[in-house]
């Protein structure tokens, strides 16, 4: 089972500010992750800001409307 972030956090979530850590962070990007590897990082990265999208937002703050049972 893979971990949320498979590299130490200084290397992929520099802090605002750390010039040399944002590069670190792009250097192993572009120089030492294999393609697909980095294509599933984009997958997840993707699906997890997706999360913020508006729409989805909007629609968790509602709950799903479904047809009432009629008794009687």
């Amino acid at each position: 089972m893979r971990t949320p972030y498979p590299y130490p956090p200084r290397v992929c979530n520099p802090r605002a500010g750390d010039i040399a850590g944002l590069a670190a962070a792009v250097d192993r990007v572009v120089l030492e992750i294999p393609a697909a590897e980095r294509r599933e990082l984009e997958l997840r990265a993707r699906s997890r800001a997706m999360g913020f999208d508006r729409g989805a937002v909007f629609d968790s703050l509602f709950p799903s409307t479904r047809a009432a049972a009629v008794v009687g």
